[in-house]
């Protein structure tokens, strides 16, 4: 009766057996985990540079947009990329002042006002050395050869110091503004034309862009358009040691010659 009333209540209520994976079925379910990992990372890690790149695009367009809201504020003149106040005795650019009492410190420059924090300077796809010492963002540079100018500038295409103003800019689609900057020590705050005589050759290699952005690089224009460029290039006729400072082809000039650069018109070089 006992064995009868046991057989009735398992036929009643089956026992579930759980079947453990063998051996080879786990190594089969890891071989496809591992297959599509390998398939899915890499378009993953492609949509993250993707979305960097934007980030970046949209931080180069708020620089342009406060440089246009200094200039409305200063008689239509661009910010000025560099110049020493012997009054506030400090090292002032368009994005940073350093003081000669504390030169590990730097503090927002001329346009940050204007913008929604100097954050907006940091590109986000890149960390590294700054031209400046102490500044906390970098990544971004300035066109100095036409557009900056400022202290130190020598005589080129007959521009003073004096930054450009807004109605010289005969191109302004066509005249880069800000863009990714860098060589081969880091990042680099002014964009360098590459015909720019006004310096050294070795300074205008180190004003170079950085093509960072999957092997390109952002740059926004005077017109606040932003675009990106693949293709870089060299100074023609440049000595070997002048092309060290640049690491080409990680970092290149826009243009061969000075087109990317260039908007302004030639009478209104004398800065007056």
């Amino acid at each position: 009766m006992i064995r009868r009333i046991l057989y009735d209540d398992l036929t009643q209520h089956p026992v579930k057996v759980h079947r453990a994976f063998s051996l080879m079925e786990l190594l089969v379910a890891i071989s496809v985990i591992a297959l599509l990992a390998s398939v899915l990372l890499p378009s993953l890690t492609k949509a993250r540079k993707h979305a960097r790149r934007v980030v970046c695009l949209s931080n180069q367009r708020q620089i342009a947009l406060a440089m246009h809201a200094y200039a409305m504020d200063n008689r239509d003149r661009f910010p000025v990329a560099q110049y020493i106040d012997p009054q506030q005795q400090a090292f002032v650019t368009w994005d940073t002042i350093t003081y000669f009492d504390d030169p590990n410190t730097a503090k927002p420059g001329l346009i940050w006002q204007y913008a929604s924090g100097s954050k907006v300077q940091q590109c986000p796809s890149y960390r590294g050395s700054s031209m400046t010492t102490g500044d906390p963002y970098t990544g971004y540079n300035y066109n100095t050869s036409y557009i900056g100018r400022g202290q130190g500038e020598g005589p080129f295409q007959g521009m003073t110091e004096t930054p450009a103003m807004q109605s010289d800019i005969k191109r302004p689609g066509g005249t880069a503004l800000i863009g990714d900057g860098g060589f081969a020590s880091g990042a680099n705050k002014f964009m360098r034309a590459p015909l720019d005589t006004g310096v050294s050759e070795s300074v205008t290699h180190s004003g170079t862009q950085a093509f960072r952005h999957n092997d390109t690089t952002n740059v926004t224009f005077v017109d606040g358009h932003g675009q990106i460029i693949t293709r870089r290039f060299r100074k023609p006729g440049a000595f070997a040691a002048s092309e060290q400072l640049t690491d080409f082809p990680k970092n290149g000039f826009l243009s061969r010659d000075d087109s990317m650069y260039s908007g302004r018109l030639p009478s209104d070089y004398s800065g007056q």
